[in-house]
């Protein structure tokens, strides 16, 4: 079990990195369907943690809600723009 705690702890580290360089060789990146597809992978990522683990919240803190709120906001204002 701590093989595979440690396999899935390099995937975490090694992940933004796969996903620049696949949004580089994928068009640049600059138009809409390989975005999608990274938010997409990175939603069912998501959703995979938050349903296998046991607490799941538990390191939110109203800090990081403040924050992440900051982050939704200033990406809606960049839509509308």
């Amino acid at each position: 079990m701590a093989q595979i705690e440690r396999l899935a702890g390099w995937g975490v580290l090694f992940l933004p990195g796969a996903l620049v360089v696949f949004l580089g060789f994928n068009a640049g990146g600059y138009f809409p369907g390989t975005p999608a597809l990274v938010a997409v992978f990175l939603l069912l990522c998501l959703s995979a943690r938050i349903l296998a683990a046991e607490r799941p919240f538990e390191g939110f803190t109203p800090a990081l809600g403040v924050c992440a709120g900051a982050l939704c906001l200033y990406a809606e204002s960049e839509f509308v723009a």
